[in-house]
């Protein structure tokens, strides 16, 4: 039933979890209170950011159940297009590569 990455773990609904529909409903009124924002620093979960991608270019359920689910990512969304933007890790003192 599951695929291994989490793409349709939300059809089903696990002890006091939420479905696919819940959590897409949350988030999408949190992106229309911050319609007014100039600018947001979010710092977010993958699973979240997946979700949030997907409601913000407007995919169907099915194309942002199969965004990538990353760690390790910046994501800009502005003006209805979202951009990955490239980050470099810190080296072992602490200054980017």
């Amino acid at each position: 039933m599951f695929d291994g990455q989490g793409r349709y773990d939300w059809c089903f609904r696990s002890p006091d979890g939420e479905r696919y529909g819940a959590f897409a409903a949350r988030l999408s009124e949190w992106l229309r209170e911050q319609d007014a924002a100039c600018a947001l620093v979010v710092v977010t979960h993958g699973v979240v950011t997946r979700l949030l991608r997907g409601l913000y270019a407007r995919l169907p359920r099915e194309a942002a159940l199969i965004l990538p689910v990353t760690q390790d990512k910046v994501f800009r969304l502005s003006n209805g297009a979202v951009e990955e933007i490239s980050v470099s890790p810190p080296d072992a003192c602490g200054a980017a590569q």
